[in-house]
Formats: structure tokens, sequence, C-alpha cells
């Protein structure tokens, strides 16, 4: 199996988000159990509530 790459981690570095998260929305399909998709759903949860909280303050 191909590991995955950080191209999620290398893109969000360059404030693409968006890209970022279309990256990991697309690797999810591949391998939903990976860790690094894994870890990238929690990350992105995490990013979107503090985005949340930003906004409503």
């Amino acid at each position: 199996m191909k590991q995955l790459s950080s191209s999620e981690a290398c893109t969000r570095r360059d404030g693409l988000r968006a890209q970022a998260k279309a990256q990991h929305e697309l690797a999810k399909q591949y391998h939903p159990a990976h860790p690094s998709v894994i870890f990238n759903k929690q990350y992105f949860a995490k990013l979107d509530a503090e985005n949340t909280t930003t906004k409503t303050t």
C-alpha cells in the first residue's frame, strides 16, 4: 500500500485551507482508516471549531 503524502499539511501551511481540506476528503475516500486521514479529520474539526468561536466573538 502506498503511503499517503502530506499534501494536506503542505497546502495548509501555504494558507490554502480549502484546497487542503479537499485533498483530505479525497484521501478519505481511498483510505478512511489511515492514521493520517484520521489525524487530519480531527485537525480540520479543530480548525473549524476555532473559526466558529473566533467569528462569534
